[in-house]
This record gives C-alpha cells, sequence and structure tokens, in this order.
C-alpha cells in the first residue's frame, strides 16, 4: 500500500504515545522529494527518527544533521569502491559515501556501517579497499546474504557464506570498527 506524506503523517499522530521512533528506509529515501520537510514534520511530532541510505547524496544527510533532524543514519556499503560498478550496473563515486560517513562520523551522532557478505562482491580483499577508503569507524555490522530476497535472479543461485568466512571478515573488520557483528546468522 501507498501513502501519501499526509496520510503517513496521519497514520502516526493518531498513534503518538505509542510509537517513538521511526525508520525512514527505501530503496533511496534522500531522493525523495521534500524528504528534508517529511523528516522535519515527524521530528516535529516528537520522534526519534532513524534514516537507512546507500551515502550517496551526502548533501541531503548533511542537511538532516546539521538541523538535528535524524537521532541514527544507517549507510550500507555494498562493496570496495573498485567493485561498485560491477555490482550495482552503474558509475558510483564512491567519495560521497566516504563524505556521507565522514559528515555522521564527526556529528558525534550515532550511526552504523553495514556490509550484505554477498559472494565474489564482498571478499577480505574488499574489506580491505573499503578500510582504505573509509577508516575508523564506530559501528560495522556484516549482514549474511540471504539468497531468497534478491532482485537479480542471479543471486538466487549464489550459495551464502559459511559461518567461519563470515567470523573471518568480522576479524579483520574489528580493526578498524569498535564493534563488528554479524546479522542474521
Amino acid at each position: 500500500m501507498h501513502y501519501s506524506n499526509d496520510e503517513a503523517l496521519g497514520i502516526l499522530q493518531k498513534r503518538r504515545g505509542l510509537i517513538e521512533a521511526v525508520t525512514i528506509s527505501g530503496g533511496e529515501p534522500t531522493i525523495a522529494k521534500n524528504i528534508i520537510q517529511f523528516i522535519g514534520r515527524l521530528k516535529g511530532m516528537g520522534l526519534s527518527i532513524k534514516i537507512d541510505t546507500n551515502g550517496l547524496n551526502p548533501q541531503v544527510i548533511r542537511a538532516l544533521v546539521d538541523e538535528a533532524m535524524v537521532d541514527y543514519v544507517a549507510i550500507d556499503v555494498k562493496t570496495s569502491p573498485e567493485k561498485y560498478e560491477s555490482l550495482s550496473g552503474k558509475k558510483i563515486d564512491f567519495s560521497k559515501i566516504v563524505e556521507t560517513i565522514d559528515c555522521v562520523r564527526t556529528s558525534g551522532m550515532e550511526y552504523e556501517i553495514r556490509t550484505t557478505c554477498l559472494p565474489r562482491f564482498v571478499t577480505l580483499d574488499d574489506f580491505a579497499s573499503i578500510r582504505s577508503a573509509i577508516g575508523l569507524v564506530n559501528r560495522y555490522y556484516l549482514q549474511q546474504f540471504v539468497n531468497t530476497v534478491t532482485l537479480d535472479d542471479s543471486f538466487n543461485r549464489m550459495q551464502p557464506y559459511p559461518l567461519e568466512t563470515l567470523l573471518e571478515f568480522k576479524s579483520f573488520v574489528s580493526a578498524f570498527a569498535r564493534l563488528c557483528e554479524i546479522r542474521g546468522m
């Protein structure tokens, strides 16, 4: 079901006192028209706001952070800068992702980086490249790939990494993340 911004705000208004927080996710929510105004209205209702982003619109995240409209930012880093184009099918400016990470990191707010561990596209070498690009972060979550929920049918045939591989990744990522955890196991 699809709701307009006003309909969504009305539903949340009716549930005031029952709901304390809202997660804004997508697709990519930072490309939505009027996203800053919408989040401002949510914040005006006294809600805590988390936003999930691919990090490619640092100017939107900067505006939200500067105006204290979000309380938590989750940034998806899909793979190393070198593999982004082959994974996404389009040219990606990884420096925008780094700019988004720098924005939240220097703000002092709560944030996380997360990577879904997709075989072939996420390896120890990829994490080494990610580390070189983004530096030290507070929280990094490694997400187990689930081959039954994909937009690309070719991924349905990929087998998820075994736990041992994810534990190797965790050990490596722990060198540049204050906290590293595995989700989905």
